[in-house]
C-alpha cells in the first residue's frame, strides 16, 4: 500500500494543474488564432487529466479493491435500469412520438450539414441555427451516418441512446456524489441531523 500511496498523492496536483492549464491555454489559443484540429486532441488531453485527477481514490483503497467498488452489484443495477428504460425510449422511433414540430426535422437537417464539412469548428456556433454549438450537430450526425445515414429514424435513435446513457450515468454519478454509500444502500428520505 506505500507505493499506491505515495503515487496517489504525488501524481494529484500534477494532474489537476495540467489539465486545467492545458484548458485554459486551448482557450486562449482558440481565442487568438481560431480553430484548429489539433484543438480536439488537446481538448480530450485536459478532460482526461482532469478526470483522472478527480477519480483518485482515498490511498488507503485503490481503485480495484472488490469491496469497496462491489462492482457485480453495481453491473447488475445498471443492466436492470438499461433493460427498464433503453424498451420505453427505443421502442418504434419511427412513429413514436408523432412529429407534430418542424425541429426535428431542422435539427436532423442541422446534423447533416455539420457532419457534412470535413474539418468543422467542433468548438464554434452553427449561425445557420440560432448559433447553436456545432459539437452535438457534428457528434449526432457523424453518428447517424455510421448507422446508414442521417434520417429522421436515425436521429431519434441517437438522442434515444443518449437519453439512455445519461440515466446510467446520473445513476452513478448521483450514488458517488452528496450522499454516503452508493445509490441502492439504504438511507433515510431525509436525514435531520444531516446540514442542507
Amino acid at each position: 500500500m506505500a507505493v499506491w500511496d505515495t503515487l496517489a498523492t504525488s501524481r494529484r496536483p500534477t494532474l489537476l494543474g495540467s489539465g486545467l492549464g492545458l484548458g485554459i491555454a486551448l482557450t486562449l489559443w482558440y481565442g487568438a488564432f481560431g480553430y484548429h484540429v489539433l484543438q480536439i486532441g488537446i481538448w480530450l488531453l485536459s478532460i482526461l487529466l482532469v478526470g483522472l485527477y478527480v477519480a483518485q481514490f482515498p490511498p488507503a483503497q485503490p481503485p480495484w479493491d472488490p469491496t469497496r467498488l462491489r462492482w457485480r452489484q453495481e453491473l447488475l443495477h445498471l443492466e436492470l435500469l438499461a433493460l427498464v428504460f433503453a424498451p420505453l425510449y427505443l421502442y418504434d422511433l419511427a412513429n413514436i412520438p408523432f412529429q407534430i414540430n418542424t425541429d426535428e426535422i431542422v435539427i436532423t437537417s442541422m446534423a447533416r450539414r455539420a457532419s457534412g464539412v470535413r474539418y468543422p469548428d467542433l468548438f464554434g456556433l452553427m449561425p445557420e441555427y440560432f448559433y447553436f454549438p456545432r459539437f452535438m450537430f457534428s457528434l449526432f450526425g457523424g453518428l447517424t451516418r455510421l448507422m446508414g445515414g442521417v434520417t429522421l429514424v436515425n436521429v431519434r435513435t441517437v438522442h434515444a441512446a443518449f437519453g439512455v446513457i445519461t440515466i446510467l450515468v446520473a445513476y452513478g454519478f448521483f450514488g458517488r456524489s452528496g450522499t454516503p454509500g452508493w445509490p441502492w444502500q439504504e438511507r433515510p428520505f431525509w436525514d435531520p441531523t444531516t446540514p442542507c
